[in-house]
């Protein structure tokens, strides 16, 4: 988790709608962010949810449920002293805690209601984010996550991009140009390539198919239909385009070296261009099918030579 504690994730489907849903993939990213976020046991979402409680800070669905449970009388809040001691002090709450769990353990909705609100409250402060109205995330949230499902009934199970919040904040908050947008849809389509590796030899052809949200070239002509897709996606179909688009990618910092070989492109967001011949002589190595053939060769080579030294010395032996 502390790894990727600034990073937000998304399915790619959801770049094929850039710039128009910077808002839906915020929320969405920091729902799913959110649902990493593991609590040690329900006694401290409780205790978190009953001080914002007192303080007046709970999304609005979360506070009709409690509501609703001060009418039924399942719980009696603290008027005297809204959870604090005597002194103002210390919060230790001396009624609620124990209803809570008892409304938790009968009422489903009510449990994940309180868990879901504790999750995006820890999201928020891991990823220092201030404000924001929970319902409205979680609501913007479920209606992506339907999109989301619909397209993964036609096209099967999406690809994850990870994308650092403070990157998010400068494409969120400040206007871009088509051509900063162009050149954000093609950082995610390579970080959807990368994954977890420090680089990854791919091509441009390939790279421009996920700048459009498709995972591969079967689900391309679904994406060509969306407003701008295509517009795009011819733009960058020529050589120049498309190299000049990646050269302005390592010029900006989104990615840290790239290096063309053998009609493919090495790209890294780890490696400088000067370290990637290195690395990408030792990822060829690895790949290659014929050293390992080789390596394996000599290695059952090795292995019958000691088997005939251990019958032969089983066979001579007294």
């Amino acid at each position: 988790m502390a790894k990727d504690a600034k990073y937000i994730p998304f399915p790619l489907y959801l770049i094929s709608g850039l710039p128009g849903n910077l808002d839906e993939i915020f929320d969405y990213g920091i729902f799913k962010f959110a649902r990493m976020v593991e609590y040690a046991d329900l006694s401290t979402v409780y205790r978190q949810v009953l001080y914002a409680y007192y303080r007046g800070a709970l999304p609005a669905s979360l506070l009709r449920k409690i509501n609703f449970l001060a009418e039924e009388e399942a719980f009696i809040p603290d008027e005297d002293y809204n959870g604090f001691t005597g002194d103002g002090q210390e919060f230790n709450p001396e009624t609620g805690m124990d209803e809570f769990t008892q409304a938790g353990e009968q009422d489903e909705d009510f449990r994940q209601a309180c868990i879901d609100y504790w999750q995006m409250q820890q999201a928020m402060k891991i990823l220092n984010l201030n404000g924001g109205d929970i319902d409205v995330m979680m609501a913007s949230a479920a209606k992506t996550q339907r999109a989301i499902d619909d397209w993964e009934k036609k096209g099967g199970r999406d690809v994850t991009v990870m994308m650092s919040i403070n990157m998010m904040f400068e494409f969120y908050r400040k206007t871009k140009t088509p051509y900063e947008i162009d050149l954000l849809r093609a950082f995610l389509s390579i970080k959807s390539i990368i994954g977890n590796k420090e680089l990854v030899g791919t091509t441009k052809d390939y790279i421009l198919t996920r700048m459009t949200g498709a995972r591969k070239k079967d689900l391309l002509p679904q994406m060509l239909k969306k407003a701008g897709i295509k517009a795009m996606y011819d733009t960058y179909s020529k050589r120049y385009q498309i190299d000049k688009l990646l050269s302005e990618l390592l010029a900006r910092g989104f990615i840290t070296g790239k290096l063309a070989h053998n009609r493919r492109i090495y790209v890294s967001t780890r490696y400088t261009t000067a370290e990637l011949p290195e690395a990408v002589h030792q990822l060829l190595l690895r790949n290659n099918t014929k050293i390992k053939r080789d390596r394996n060769a000599a290695i059952e080579q090795d292995a019958r030579a000691k088997l005939k030294a251990l019958i032969k010395a089983s066979a001579t032996a007294p």
